[in-house]
């Protein structure tokens, strides 16, 4: 089931980027690049860059540069920060 939330959740991401074009750039590429974090911790080898430590870090600095401006795509990185944890990651 967390499998599934978790896909689920990373397509919700992607369609609140896309429901926020003009998004700077900078904000992009964090998104972009927390997606590729998590895909990487989820790949079984290699070994990922970012360690899951890390990858929970930026999402919580994410959550917290967005809470205000983007309330929904900050709830969503909390809610991949909750699947994260709680599938162990």
């Amino acid at each position: 089931m967390d499998q599934r939330e978790l896909i689920a959740t990373l397509h919700r991401l992607h369609e609140e980027f896309e429901h926020h074009p003009q998004l700077a750039e900078p904000v992009k590429e964090s998104l972009r690049q927390i997606v590729r974090d998590i895909q990487a911790v989820l790949e079984p080898s290699p070994p990922a860059e970012t360690s899951p430590t890390q990858m929970h870090g930026r999402l919580a600095q994410l959550v917290s540069d967005f809470g205000d401006e983007y309330p929904n795509l900050s709830r969503t990185l909390l809610d991949l920060s909750e699947i994260l944890a709680r599938i162990g990651i």
